[in-house]
């Protein structure tokens, strides 16, 4: 029986909660994965659960191996932990195993953000599509895709689980050259047997819901479900956790409704506030006990985020002793502001001993970083962006694991990419006849080539074919390692770099084989090429990490599920911080949270700062997240001039007020309400947060008006197949 003695109560009573549906609200800092890795093993070593049964998904692919290794380092290097994964891994599991249902075969592959760009290009040269800005036109275009994805336009699962591509080809008649590129960008998939992220959620889902024996297959196999991060859950996430768990009924969800910062991407707060809604008698527990930041950060915490409405009420308690107060630095320009952060840093290095990457300056948008660039260059402070584009996008890095993925299987994309890197004398004309020959023969491009190498009269071509062939007839006996390595130097690609000086991709690239050892390492002595596409395919920016001594730049999204020692929160101002782009008070109650994650990523010291100067031709005003925090809570390195105090306050009145007249009304005029004192009535007025009632069993008493907090709908969303129906929020 493995002991548990070193959790704290509340901890402990989350591991301890077996059966049934259990929400536990666990707040910043306050060990949840530790939590939800004890549960596990609990399930595994104390109940005996196989886990294989037991299922815990989270959001990245990093938090995923971290809880791996959690448990090994608990149960032994021998423990499959094989259901510790994401969403999308998940799906990559099912279809692996279940690749029959959308006719593909075991070995389709993943199509990255990068590959998914690549496709766009092809499919408007094919279509000879015009544009000034390629670059642009393949966005706008590629998220025309994505966005057709998620609303689920043209029945488009449907057309993967389909055994013919008629529905795709019929589709790709049209005249409308959104769809066209659509059902095109569908059919190199399905010739291709690529699935891309939409695709892994939206048609595992679409699977679950209309194939009954592979549901019931999988719901039996899910005794336990565990999902972690639930306040970032989308539709598909929450109802995928659903269908698993509908046949065991054990359903543990662990999350902070106060993290919730993705609306943008289909979060819905409501699904983990409404839980008990969801699943009635299912049982709410608390983390409330923070590990990671001092006291002084905590207080100001908790009074930003205090500020909101639709929320659990909770208060984090500081474990930590006392620290350094909160400060707050007010400037006159943006440049005295990044003036500011860089003095700062220095000093603490200087003075504290501290390292530069014990610091993390923090943004809401990434246009804030430029002038701290500038300033940081300018005295030699070591820092690094991490920007929206991932590590595993990088040219270099793409077109080493395009080489790779020619080992075990024919991808025209990846050959696309590596046949002329470095230059193989493979012009547009060669080019255009291996696709000529690929298209009548109904080949690949890779065996095209090979059909043509001796009409071609290309010796670097051929020494091409012999490189790739060697090793697809040795790979499976070899180390990852030791494939890359022998792509590396065999293809030209290092010396192509050498000569050119490059060693920023030099890096990089061993950076990359640095990270394949560790996945070796990690997985154990089964690690085959195939596994390790199935995991990198699905890796983000935030499964990649800079162990060098460099300040840490990020966007405050970037920064979620993070901590660092110090932290800066710069460009607090109206317009940035809250963005200027809010038009409701509920995307304003996103935006403190936000606020409040990247506060809660300090462990011993917070600062915030703002400066003045004009903004859009107005003034720059500091942002109401501020005045939201107690001066109690926080240290004023200055104080605020008094006409840009006044200013202030009307500015926020005045956006406040216009934000509430937006405001989504909870209840509308007719609708049927419950109040736990009255029971059930009708709406029959309305005026912001407030609705008069004609209560049922006060038939001959007038309506009486009630604050919407006090009030549960009984208006109920219809169900989607095997799906718990959500009530409105």
């Amino acid at each position: 029986m493995y002991d548990f003695s070193d959790l704290n109560a509340e901890q402990t009573a989350a591991v301890n909660e077996i059966n049934g549906y259990v929400r536990v609200i666990a707040g910043a800092g306050t060990g949840k994965t530790r939590a939800l890795t004890c549960r596990y093993v609990n399930l595994v070593e104390n109940v005996g659960i196989p886990s294989e049964n037991v299922l815990c998904v989270t959001f990245t692919n990093k938090a995923a191996q971290e809880m791996k290794n959690r448990v090994k380092s608990m149960l032994g290097d021998n423990s499959p932990a094989k259901y510790i994964t994401t969403f999308h891994s998940l799906a990559v599991k099912f279809f692996r195993e279940e690749y029959n249902t959308i006719s593909f075969p075991p070995f389709f592959d993943i199509l990255d953000s990068e590959d998914s760009k690549f496709l766009i290009q092809v499919i408007i040269d094919k279509l000879k599509l015009r544009s000034t800005d390629l670059d642009t036109s393949v966005q706008k275009l590629l998220d025309k895709v994505h966005d057709a994805k998620i609303h689920n336009r043209y029945s488009y699962p449907e057309i993967f689980v389909s055994e013919s591509m008629d529905d795709i080809l019929k589709g790709m008649q049209t005249h409308d050259e959104d769809a066209l590129v659509f059902y095109n960008f569908l059919y190199e998939q399905r010739k291709a047997f690529k699935l891309d992220f939409d695709d892994l959620i939206h048609v595992m889902l679409h699977v679950l819901n209309t194939n009954e024996k592979v549901r019931m297959k999988w719901q039996s196999r899910m005794q336990f479900v565990m999902v972690d991060e639930f306040q970032d859950v989308s539709y598909s996430n929450y109802a995928i956790a659903s269908i698993l768990s509908d046949m065991h009924k054990n359903l543990f969800i662990v999350g902070d409704p106060d993290q919730t910062i993705y609306s943008w991407r289909g979060a819905k707060v409501a699904y983990i506030l409404n839980f008990e809604k969801m699943y009635p008698g299912a049982k709410t527990l608390f983390l409330n006990a923070n590990y990671r930041s001092t006291p002084e950060v905590i207080k100001a915490s908790n009074a930003l985020i205090s500020k909101n409405k639709e929320r659990i009420q909770k208060s984090l308690v500081a474990i930590n002793g006392k620290g350094s107060k909160v400060l707050y630095c007010h400037c006159k320009t943006a440049t005295e502001e990044a003036n500011f952060i860089a003095r700062s840093i220095m000093s603490n290095v200087e003075k504290k001993k501290l390292t530069y990457s014990d610091f993390a300056v923090l943004y809401r948008a990434h246009f804030v970083s430029m002038p701290i660039e500038e300033v940081f260059r300018a005295k030699n402070i070591p820092y690094r962006v991490y920007s929206g584009t991932s590590f595993y996008e990088r040219k270099e890095i793409k077109d080493m694991l395009s080489y790779m993925k020619l080992i075990f299987t024919d991808d025209d994309l990846a050959f696309r990419r590596v046949i002329n890197e470095p230059l193989r004398e493979i012009g547009l004309m060669t080019m255009k006849k291996i696709e000529q020959c690929a298209e009548s023969s109904g080949c690949s491009l890779y065996k095209a080539l090979k059909k043509m190498s001796g009409s071609i009269e290309r010796p670097e071509a051929d020494r091409f074919i012999e490189m790739i062939d060697s090793l697809r007839a040795r790979y499976n006996d070899m180390k990852v390692t030791d494939i890359f390595m022998e792509l590396l130097y065999k293809s030209g690609y290092e010396s192509m770099l050498r000569r050119g000086g490059d060693e920023e991709r030099l890096e990089n690239l061993s950076e990359l084989k640095a990270a394949i050892r560790k996945a070796e390492s990690d997985s154990g002595e089964t690690f085959q090429l195939q596994d390790y596409f199935d995991s990198i395919a699905l890796y983000t920016n935030m499964d990649y990490t800079d162990a060098t001594d460099k300040v840490r730049l990020m966007s405050v999204h970037a920064a979620k599920g993070l901590e660092f020692p110090i932290v800066f929160v710069a460009a607090l101002n109206e317009g940035i911080f809250p963005s200027a782009k809010i038009k409701s008070y509920r995307e304003l109650e996103e935006e403190r949270r936000l606020a409040y994650v990247a506060m809660t990523r300090a462990e011993k010291g917070l600062v915030l700062s703002d400066s003045e100067g004009e903004r859009t031709n107005s003034r720059k005003y500091p942002s109401r997240f501020i005045f939201n925090i107690e001066r109690s809570a926080i240290d004023y390195m200055r104080e605020l001039p008094r006409d840009l105090v006044t200013e202030t306050e009307y500015f926020i009145r005045s956006s406040e007020q216009r934000l509430l007249s937006d405001r989504p009304s909870l209840f509308n005029v007719g609708d049927k309400v419950t109040h736990s004192l009255y029971g059930t009535g009708i709406v029959a007025d309305k005026k912001f947060e407030q609705f008069l009632i004609k209560f049922d069993n006060r038939a001959e008493a007038p309506p009486i008006w009630i604050k919407g907090h006090a009030l549960q709908s009984q208006k109920i969303k219809p169900a989607a197949q095997g799906i718990k129906s959500m009530p409105q929020s």
